[in-house]
């Protein structure tokens, strides 16, 4: 390993973002350094991670300097003080070699060792990510992307970086899927929604960032599709809830029906109902009638959920009836309903009505963004989808298309596709089932970065949901 300037190492771990300047003087430099000896392990549940130890005389703040390919530009977070300090490196790709200087800051002395080591190999049959284009320099700072996969026998966890090298990974249960993901902001913790295929058991995960392999599990029946992050640690989540009902003009007899409830749990587990749409409508025919539930009329096919902290409210989409509901969330009161069915918020005169929808979210400007599968000349759908983009004309209580994906060079999405906008105002669209294309897009429709998702055997894998981030540290300090 090529060590790199002291001045450079005291700049990188402590103004990561000015790079490496010879004159800065960061008023901390020690008066002396003293060289410790470096042991580096692989973690043996994670082969891309390295555990990294090491002793000093005199307790001290200890971090790490890392990277790969000669390049040792990374940070970890700070660790507290001991003479005994063990620190984990993430987000490592497999099969390489690292570089690693370690470094404990004890009063005036600085302590400082490095090694190198080489991260293992990927399970034969962890799916790959085909890189179709680079990042350029119009996408975004992130670095990692976590991608729910599944292919209809297995499903997985894995966090890529922006070359679709996969450095970390978590297989599924068998016969379930993971259906959502989502990063929690207050608390960094990705909050996941794992779902069995029969769709009555389910899982709520807690996945911390900073040590993905610790998992925390909660069991809940009946949730499906979509889950959200809410304030404080909780977790709204989206519960098939079935009744009995006489149809209209089909006599008296009783017919089982699956709407769809929202369901909030806690940080301390409890649990409360805080909407269902047997209170919103009743139940009526759509053309998915018969869809998805074998003892069950599919009513409302709820798909998608998503939080608005601005005004403790709740997107809900309905994808039978084409509409998306704006729900208080301490109430449960319906606040707004955008789209096709009823009279509340309808389309402007030119702009195409959403058919299909899904991962329907605010944006911080306060417009619609989810992705939409447009009707056929015959009045059906295709399996086409495109990300489409509403602002609200409040004046006339309309929708307005501003911004739409996907016409040009179109993919097919049966089911589970996505589109988030990013803070550099870009959208990265997942394409779903069974395309597994994941496509970063400026405002302009110019590619910043793609992938495609494949199974060990070189078939297409469904991308059932994305979440980008910086990285598994926070910034220097």
């Amino acid at each position: 390993m090529v060590p790199l300037p002291r001045a450079c190492l005291l700049t990188l771990v402590f103004l990561p973002a000015m790079g490496c300047d010879p004159d800065f003087d960061s008023g901390l430099i020690p008066d002396s350094m003293e060289p410790v000896a470096v042991t580096v392990q692989r973690d043996p549940s994670m082969p891309t991670a390295l555990w990294v130890s090491w002793e000093t005389e005199e307790p001290g703040t200890s971090w790490v300097v890392y990277g790969v390919d000669g390049e040792a530009s990374l940070v970890t977070s700070e660790q507290e003080e001991s003479t005994a300090h063990r620190v984990e490196i993430l987000g490592l790709p497999a099969s390489r070699e690292v570089d690693v200087q370690v470094h404990t800051l004890a009063g005036d002395v600085e302590y400082v060792g490095s090694a190198q080591a080489n991260t293992g190999g990927l399970p034969s049959d962890l799916p790959s990510f085909i890189l179709k284009t680079p990042a350029t320099l119009l996408a975004a700072a992130d670095r990692f992307m976590l991608v729910a996969l599944h292919d209809g026998t297995s499903s997985w966890l894995m966090i890529i970086d922006r070359q679709g090298r996969p450095v970390w990974y978590l297989e599924g249960e068998a016969e379930a899927e993971f259906a959502d993901i989502e990063l929690d902001e207050e608390s960094g913790d990705f909050v996941i929604l794992q779902q069995d295929w029969t769709g009555d058991q389910a899982a709520l995960l807690r996945v911390p960032l900073e040590a993905p392999a610790q998992i925390e599990r909660s069991s809940v029946e009946l949730a499906h599709h979509a889950l959200a992050a809410l304030p404080e640690g909780s977790v709204a989540y989206l519960v098939k809830d079935t009744r009995g009902w006489s149809l209209e003009g089909e006599g008296e007899e009783t017919t089982q029906v699956a709407g769809d409830a929202i369901w909030e749990r806690a940080a301390d587990g409890s649990q409360r109902l805080i909407f269902s749409t047997w209170d919103w409508a009743d139940p009526q025919r759509y053309e998915d009638w018969e869809g998805i539930y074998p003892d069950e009329l599919d009513w409302t096919h709820a798909n998608s959920i998503s939080y608005r902290a601005a005004t403790d409210s709740l997107l809900l989409s309905i994808r039978n009836a084409a509409c998306l509901l704006e729900i208080d969330r301490e109430t449960g009161a319906v606040l707004a309903e955008y789209g096709s069915h009823g009279d509340d918020w309808g389309f402007a005169e030119g702009t195409e009505p959403f058919y299909y929808q899904h991962d329907a979210r605010w944006t911080s400007a306060g417009n619609l963004l989810m992705m939409s599968t447009p009707r056929q000349a015959d009045g059906g759908y295709g399996h086409v989808s495109v990300a489409i983009e509403y602002a609200l004309d409040e004046q006339r209580h309309q929708l307005v298309q501003v911004w739409r994906y996907g016409d040009v060079d179109p993919l097919e999405a049966r089911s589970h596709g996505g589109a988030t906008r990013l803070a550099n105002g870009n959208t990265v669209v997942n394409w779903g089932a069974p395309t597994g294309a994941i496509r970063e897009v400026a405002l302009s429709g110019q590619t910043a970065w793609e992938v495609k998702a494949r199974h060990s055997d070189g078939s297409e894998a469904s991308v059932f949901g994305t979440v980008t981030f910086a990285g598994f540290y926070p910034p220097g300090p």
